[in-house]
């Protein structure tokens, strides 16, 4: 019997963990594949409960929150199936042959990662700014940058992850420990595939103020481990464009980029709210935000 190690990191109860998981177990698979599943709980304040489902499912429960590579990596860990599926647990697999087909680019098309797609079926403005995200990174990845996905909707050989060392858990809180993990795999000479016929539903909680929230963390937390080792594709991302990290005006520049900040989502939550925000116009402030956020992290960087 053929086996694939689906691994969920988990933060907390999460109300999206009932549906992640159904949608896994309801997937087809390959004649004489099954799947086995480890929900990761990253050292929650509310512990993960596994829901009352007829499956096999694993709980591992990390003593303290370290973060996604590390909870991603003790899943993997736990298992021994030759491919690994690392999924975000705000997912779902709602189309039939995202399983299938991940294995069907590994096994039959000589990848030895499998990059899926992520989408969202809303049709209010975030829907549509995620959606418009992805086809960048899309056209990015045809464009040569091999790295230019995420890994919530990742497959790959397990000797491949175990080879480069997994997720490197010095990113311990949020931002680049995706890409960095990517990166590290083309660098090895990994055979990376972007596939769009195992794209799934992603639908999280976004607002403005928590895309800040994430981008200053990951200035702040991520930046410069990324830039020590990634310095050439640092340096063709946006993202040095903000970085304040060695600037001389860092120490001040947060007295004026958080009240700038506040009154940019203050003024977009109130406009899209009442969807009175043009999408062109609302597109244009997420980035400015994302972007300064992005700066005042760095003012504090580790």
């Amino acid at each position: 019997m053929n086996t694939v190690d689906i691994v969920i990191p988990v933060y907390n109860d999460n109300p999206y963990l009932v549906r992640i998981l159904t949608s896994i177990f309801n997937q087809p698979l390959p004649k004489g594949w099954k799947v086995r599943v480890y929900v990761v709980d990253d050292g929650s304040e509310k512990p993960v409960v596994l829901p009352n489902i007829d499956f096999e499912m694993t709980l591992i429960k990390l003593p303290v929150n370290k973060g996604r590579s590390s909870a991603c990596n003790a899943g993997v860990q736990a298992g021994v199936s030759g491919l690994v599926y690392i999924v975000d647990v705000d997912c779902v697999l709602e189309k039939k042959n995202v399983l299938s087909s991940h294995i069907n680019v590994i096994l039959d098309k000589g990848a030895d990662i499998s990059c899926g797609h992520i989408y969202s079926n809303g049709d209010n403005f975030w829907s549509r700014y995620q959606n418009n995200v992805v086809k960048r990174r899309t056209v990015a990845f045809k464009k040569g940058d091999k790295a230019s996905h995420t890994t919530a909707n990742l497959m790959l050989k397990r000797k491949v992850f175990e080879t480069i060392g997994g997720f490197d858990e010095s990113y311990g809180q949020y931002g680049f420990e995706d890409k960095d993990l990517l990166l590290r795999l083309v660098q090895q000479g990994y055979r990376t595939q972007s596939n769009e016929d195992t794209a799934i539903e992603h639908n999280p909680e976004l607002s403005l103020r928590v895309i800040g929230n994430k981008m200053e963390m990951a200035g702040r937390h991520g930046s410069q481990l990324f830039k020590s080792r990634h310095a050439e594709y640092y340096k063709k991302g946006k993202f040095h464009l903000f970085d304040l990290s060695d600037r001389w005006f860092n120490h001040i520049a947060p007295l004026v980029l958080k009240p700038f900040l506040i009154m940019l989502i203050i003024g977009f939550d109130f406009f899209e709210k009442r969807n009175m925000m043009p999408y062109y116009l609302g597109s244009t402030v997420v980035k400015f935000v994302s972007g300064f956020s992005y700066a005042l992290g760095t003012c504090r960087a580790k």
